[in-house]
C-alpha cells in the first residue's frame, strides 16, 4: 500500500477450516474495528469457511484472492486466539480482530463502534488540495541579475554536516513544523532565502527552507528548496513538504520539482545506487496523520537532464509490484507486523550492489527478517532471509551506515 494512492482494497478469498477446529471464526474481522472495510468470514459447507474482503461498496464473491485452505494448520495463516488471526499479505503478516459476529454489517462509520451518530465516511486521498507544480512552476523569476546574485552567494555559502533549525511554521494536525537546513549561518541563510523567494514570488518566504547540495558533480552549485504546503482540502488540511532542486546551468538556475510529501522531512543527501558519485535525496513521510502511520522513505533522483524520478522498491513475493518508497518504520497496533526496523546503506557505493539493507526484528516473537536490495537503474529488487543474514553479506552490513 502506498500513501499517494487513495483507495479501499476490496478482494476476496475462500478457505476451509480444519475438521477438528474448536474455534468458530464466523463474524466480521478488521485491522481496526473503526475501519470502513474488513473480512467477512461465513460458514460455507460443513465446517468450511468462506472469507471475503468487503468495503462500503459490498463484498466480492469468495474464492478470488487465495485458493481454499484451512485457517488452522496452514503456514499462510496464524490463529493468535479466538478473536485474533493473522493472514500473510505478500511476505508480511497482517493482523485482524473479530469485531462482531454479524457477517453482513453496514460498512458506514455511523454504525461503527466509537463513532458519533450521523458521521459519514471520509476517504483520505493524499496530495489533494495542493497546487499543480508539475504544470505550473512557481519559479518564474527571470532577471539575470537575480540569478547571478544567487549563484555568487551560493558559491561562498558554507554547508554544515548536521542540519539546524532555521524556523518553524504552523501545520494543522501536528503543530508547528520545524524548518531545517544545512545552511546554519543565519544571515547567510536569510539572504539566500530572500533571493529564492524573489525567484518564486507566489511562495510564502516564511515557509521556505534551503539545503546546499552538489547532486550532480562536486563543486557544481545546487540548492534544494523545501516548502511547507498546507492542503486546501476541506476535510484534510494537512501539511506537505514540497521539494525542488535548483541547478545552476550557464549562470541560470533551473527548478526541477521532486514531489510533495505528507508531513515530509528531508532526511539525508548522499550517494546511493549503482550510479557512481551522484547524490540522491532521501525523504521521510507519513501514510496518514489521524491514524497509526506507516513511515515511508522515498529516494529522489534529480537527473542532470532536469528530470526527477524516484527509486522503486518491492517487497512482493513475486517481485512484480514496485512502489516509490520503502518501509522505514511500522505502525504495529494490528495494522502491520510488530517489528523494529533498521535500514543501512553501504558506505562505499558498489555498482553491483547490494545498495540497501533492512533488518526487521519482531517484538513479540523470536523472528527476524533480513532484506537485501540491489538496484538496476532505478528499480531495487530484494532477497529476503529469515533468522540470519548470509555470510556473504555480513561484512557489507557491518560496513554500512544506519540511515
Amino acid at each position: 500500500m502506498h500513501p499517494r494512492i487513495g483507495f479501499v482494497l476490496i478482494c476476496s478469498l475462500a478457505f476451509v477450516s480444519c475438521s477438528d477446529s474448536t474455534t468458530d471464526f464466523t463474524g466480521f474481522w478488521k485491522g481496526d474495528c473503526t475501519d470502513a472495510f474488513g473480512i467477512q468470514i461465513k460458514p460455507h459447507s460443513g465446517k468450511d469457511y468462506s472469507v471475503s474482503f468487503c468495503g462500503p461498496g459490498g463484498c466480492f464473491e469468495p474464492g478470488a484472492w487465495k485458493p481454499n485452505t484451512p485457517i488452522e494448520g496452514d503456514p499462510a495463516y496464524r490463529v493468535i486466539d479466538a478473536k485474533t488471526i493473522e493472514i500473510m499479505q505478500g511476505e508480511r503478516w497482517q493482523r485482524f480482530t473479530k469485531c462482531m459476529t454479524d457477517t453482513n454489517p453496514v460498512l458506514d462509520y455511523s454504525t461503527m463502534p466509537d463513532q458519533p451518530r450521523g458521521s459519514e465516511v471520509k476517504f483520505f486521498d493524499p496530495n489533494q488540495g495542493l497546487p499543480d507544480y508539475e504544470k505550473n512552476s512557481p519559479f518564474v523569476g527571470s532577471d539575470p541579475r537575480l540569478h547571478e546574485s544567487l549563484n555568487r552567494l551560493l558559491s561562498s555559502a558554507s554547508a554544515a554536516s548536521r542540519y539546524c533549525k532555521v524556523g518553524a511554521t504552523p501545520a494543522p494536525g501536528i503543530g508547528d513544523q520545524p524548518l531545517l537546513s544545512n545552511l546554519c549561518r543565519r544571515p547567510e541563510f536569510e539572504e539566500l532565502r530572500s533571493l529564492v523567494s524573489r525567484l518564486a514570488p507566489s511562495l510564502d518566504k516564511n515557509r521556505l527552507t534551503l539545503w546546499k547540495a552538489d547532486l550532480h558533480a562536486p563543486g557544481r552549485n545546487g540548492l534544494i528548496v523545501g516548502y511547507i504546503d498546507i492542503s486546501q482540502e476541506k476535510d484534510f488540511p494537512y501539511p506537505y513538504l514540497s521539494l525542488w532542486y535548483l541547478d545552476s546551468d550557464k549562470g541560470r538556475f533551473r527548478a526541477t520539482y521532486g514531489g510533495s510529501y505528507l508531513a515530509g522531512e528531508l532526511h539525508a543527501i548522499r550517494q546511493f545506487g549503482p550510479g557512481g558519485s551522484q547524490k540522491r535525496v532521501f525523504v521521510l513521510y507519513q501514510s496518514c496523520l489521524e491514524c497509526h502511520p506507516w513511515i515511508f522513505m522515498s529516494v529522489l533522483d534529480f537527473a542532470a537532464s532536469g528530470q526527477a524520478s524516484t527509486f522503486q522498491f518491492t517487497y512482493d513475493v513475486d517481485h512484480k509490484k514496485f512502489s516509490n518508497s520503502f518501509e522505514y518504520d511500522l505502525p504495529g497496533m494490528g495494522h502491520s507486523v510488530d517489528a523494529a526496523a533498521e535500514t543501512r546503506i553501504p558506505k562505499a557505493a558498489d555498482p553491483n550492489g547490494p545498495h540497501l539493507f533492512q533488518h526487521f526484528r519482531y517484538k513479540n516473537e523470536a523472528k527476524e527478517e533480513w532484506w537485501v536490495f540491489t538496484c538496476q537503474g532505478l528499480k531495487c529488487d530484494h532477497e529476503m532471509y529469515l533468522k540470519e543474514l548470509p555470510t556473504k553479506y555480513r561484512q557489507a552490513w557491518n560496513n554500512s551506515e544506519k540511515l
